[in-house]
């Protein structure tokens, strides 16, 4: 019998359409693509179901992931704008705080909090449950706590949670947690190559009104390659 022969070829990226909503509020980052092409399909998701019922398979609280000065906040805020711009959040304005000062008193900060909550550090919180004999009863109970918040945000779609916090630890979070898994849409933001900090670092100089010769551009970049 003949050997079927089998062709092999690359397979290339699809894009998928973003929203210009969408576009406009990514416009400053770069090297986020496959993320804000995932935004993008949550937000068109929001805006073609207007029943709650038709949008709960989708988890609306978000775990990112991302190294110290990523963008994990700036993504939080650009998600924030969007659940505002697609109805289901009432107010504009988030609330941010520290995975610290949530644990220290959560209840009473939560109990008149806007429907968005940005929680710095994040890994602070995963790593007190996964050590219960650093954390003891209480923090294993503040756990316990969290999911059920991301469990009823799910169901009443009336309060997200958006968790930033270092990678490692977030993934750790999801690969170990499959209660939360289910409960929240994971988002990592890559480490950037040298090209894309050089495309970010001469927009920023840019937005800042200065200028950058040529030979600068080109020594900016090697430097950034040397460093990272």
């Amino acid at each position: 019998k003949k050997k079927a022969v089998v062709s092999v070829q690359a397979v290339k990226r699809v894009e998928r359409v973003v929203p210009e909503t969408v576009e406009k509020l990514f416009a400053d980052m770069i090297g986020v693509d496959d993320i804000k092409e995932e935004i993008g399909a949550l937000y068109q998701h929001l805006k073609v179901n207007d029943n709650k019922i038709d949008r709960i398979a989708v988890p609306f609280n978000f775990v990112i992931s991302g190294q110290v000065g990523s963008g994990k906040t700036k993504l939080a805020y650009i998600i924030t704008e969007l659940l505002y711009e697609a109805g289901i959040s009432k107010r504009r304005e988030p609330l941010e705080i520290s995975a610290v000062s949530l644990m220290e008193s959560m209840q009473e900060v939560l109990e008149d909090a806007p429907p968005v909550v940005i929680i710095n550090n994040a890994e602070y919180l995963w790593s007190s449950a996964a050590q219960p004999e650093k954390g003891g009863e209480d923090k294993n109970q503040i756990w316990l706590l969290l999911e059920q918040l991301l469990e009823d945000a799910c169901v009443g779609q009336e309060h997200f949670y958006l968790f930033l916090g270092e990678m490692s630890a977030m993934d750790s979070l999801i690969s170990n947690n499959s209660k939360i898994k289910n409960y929240v849409t994971y988002l990592k933001i890559p480490v950037y190559s040298s090209t894309q900090l050089h495309q970010i670092g001469l927009q920023m100089i840019e937005k800042d009104g200065y200028e950058i010769s040529e030979d600068g551009k080109e020594q900016f970049y090697q430097e950034l390659r040397k460093k990272s």
